[in-house]
């Protein structure tokens, strides 16, 4: 373990810190306790994603084929998910629509993205994908049609974020398998994008339901954390490929020069006795 794992390792500790601090003070509902730990475990995922998970994997740069917009629109949307939580602790009208705003922001900075742009994937997959996720949004929509109070306002913003949220989803479970990307890195950013998708759904139930979800802090802030953090950890799968090719590169280096190795080692005994017959098939013919 490298200097850069350990502190990854303490600032992964922070998270889970301040993530458990948060629900400790929603339960005893303490407004600063919530306002001051509720965006830091978002917020620690901006040294990771500018340089510590880099530096984790290799001591020098590493060259990938990762496009440069991916890791800064990423944190575009972390630090507008760190906003919306910030605003959404307040109970006020206006700091409630900046937070939904900051949280819309977000996916819309995450979609950039991960959207495909040259490696596209099967156009059927895409639309079948598509599908489910509107499907998916209008159920829920449907589900709670008579708690809503005005089900046409509700009904559009329901529909419409799930949808867009859902979106992201899709865009990272039809990403190309490619050489130059890690799989386990694209399929633990598919589970980051699914759970936060499944935390706004607990959110929206809770919220219009007249039958409150149980554990409703821990189901959705628990779910919330992970799928932000996963996503974020999706950005690796570049540098991971690239540290994984590069070590195959080495060991593939280090088998040769060992094999040149021995076979010089050989080659003066080869020699010598080469040498000898030689010199006896002389002295025969003699």
């Amino acid at each position: 373990m490298n200097k850069w794992s350990f502190v990854n390792r303490c600032i992964y500790v922070l998270q889970i810190v301040f993530g458990a601090v948060y629900l400790y003070g929603a339960e005893k509902n303490n407004f600063w306790i919530r306002l001051i730990t509720k965006p830091m475990p978002i917020l620690f995922l901006l040294p990771l994603l500018i340089s510590f998970w880099e530096r984790e994997l290799s001591e020098f740069p590493i060259h990938t084929s990762e496009p440069k917009y991916i890791r800064k629109w990423i944190m575009m949307g972390v630090i507008s998910g760190a906003f919306g939580d910030f605003f959404l602790v307040y109970t006020n009208v206006v700091c409630k629509i900046l937070g939904g705003i900051a949280f819309v922001l977000g996916h819309v900075f995450y979609l950039i993205a991960i959207f495909p742009r040259k490696d596209r994937p099967p156009l059927s997959v895409f639309i079948i994908f598509i599908l489910c996720d509107v499907m998916s949004s209008v159920n829920i929509f449907l589900i709670n049609y008579s708690c809503l109070k005005s089900p046409l306002i509700y009904g559009i913003g329901i529909i419409g974020y799930l949808s867009l949220e859902g979106f992201v989803v899709v865009c990272m479970a039809t990403a190309p398998r490619t050489k130059d990307r890690c799989p386990t890195c694209q399929n633990l950013g598919i589970f980051g994008g699914f759970m936060f998708f499944f935390s706004d759904i607990v959110l929206v139930i809770h919220a219009i339901s007249p039958n409150p979800v149980k554990f409703r802090n821990y189901v959705v802030m628990i779910q919330y954390y992970i799928g932000q953090f996963f996503i974020a950890y999706s950005s690796r799968q570049w540098m991971c490929a690239a540290c994984k090719e590069e070590s195959s590169h080495t060991d593939a280096s280090i088998t040769n020069q060992s094999c040149i190795h021995k076979t010089h080692l050989k080659y003066p005994q080869n020699l010598i006795s080469s040498e000898t017959n030689e010199a006896q098939h002389l002295l025969n013919a003699h």
